[in-house]
């Protein structure tokens, strides 16, 4: 599966609200007119100067916007925001001004789909209401497991949200050669501190090990060889999906535990992690015979 996510971040935010349209919204919500007044005696009548090189301006009257610094603002906010389109097959998660657009399938083209339609129906919303998109801050992500397209971006058609700059601005791949190599270092310094029989005999690479050629399926079954982590008999009866008494491996000698499956006697010869690493023909038909399995 791939999730694809939009953060919308706002320019000045809490300036922009418009004192009118909440009340409106407040009053629709609450059904409490008493409430509604008390909220607007105290936006009303608020009065503000600038002072810059020792020289003030004359005071202004605030006609939109919240305090700043008032613990009802994000509340006040939520309010103002509660009503914001809700695009099919996305999901919205909502904190004041904060506003991230989830939406996930099978590939990416259906994601992006998604979130071009969520923002799309964004856009009247915000000129509707003054809101202002921050180019700078709003981020399109992908979230997935797929090695081979580790570096592939989400590009959700382009709109625009009350700017002059594009809307959005999808996050870039860690891809120069300094932070390459960083992560290459740190990854080395965590191995060194793992125990000699937890450690995985791969060299610390920004390249997919051996294997990444292969189908999905074999690269899939490989790597959960590898990390210790697949659908073993003792594994799935660990999780609750087969009995205690169902564990026994189809060579019936013992438990079928992921350790087991590289010393099964139904192999021609018994595989180490090194051959699991390097891929060679041991760990090829060690996946081979487990393909269908784990």
């Amino acid at each position: 599966m791939v999730t694809g996510a939009v953060f919308v971040d706002l320019s000045a935010a809490y300036d922009t609200v418009n004192h009118r349209r909440l009340l409106s919204k407040i009053l629709e919500t609450t059904r409490d007119t008493r409430l509604t007044e008390l909220i607007e005696s105290m936006l009303e009548n608020r009065h503000f100067f600038v002072e810059l090189g020792g020289k003030k301006s004359r005071w202004r009257r605030l006609r939109n916007g919240l305090p700043q610094g008032s613990v009802l603002a994000p509340l006040l906010f939520n309010i103002y925001t509660n009503d914001q389109p809700k695009s099919v097959d996305t999901r919205r998660f909502i904190y004041a001004d904060d506003l991230g657009i989830g939406a996930q399938a099978t590939d990416f083209k259906t994601v992006e789909d998604r979130l071009s339609n969520a923002l799309a129906e964004l856009t009247p919303y915000y000129e509707e209401n003054h809101l202002r998109a921050n180019p700078s801050k709003t981020q399109v992500c992908a979230f997935h497991l797929r090695n081979r397209e580790a570096k592939r971006q989400l590009k959700p058609a382009k709109s625009r949200l009350k700017s002059r700059k594009s809307f959005l601005k999808s996050v870039p791949p860690l891809g120069t050669p300094s932070i390459s190599s960083e992560r290459v270092t740190r990854w080395e310094e965590r191995l060194d501190n793992l125990p000699s029989a937890t450690t995985m005999e791969l060299k610390a690479s920004e390249a997919l090990p051996p294997g990444a050629d292969t189908n999905y399926a074999v690269w899939k079954c490989l790597n959960r060889i590898r990390s210790g982590v697949g659908r073993a008999k003792a594994t799935l009866a660990k999780w609750g999906y087969l009995n205690d008494g169902d564990v026994v491996c189809d060579c019936g000698i013992e438990p079928q535990t992921m350790q087991h499956l590289l010393i099964c006697p139904l192999l021609e010869q018994p595989c180490t992690t090194s051959d699991l690493a390097e891929f060679n023909e041991k760990g090829q038909k060690c996946v081979q015979l487990w393909l269908n399995h784990i």
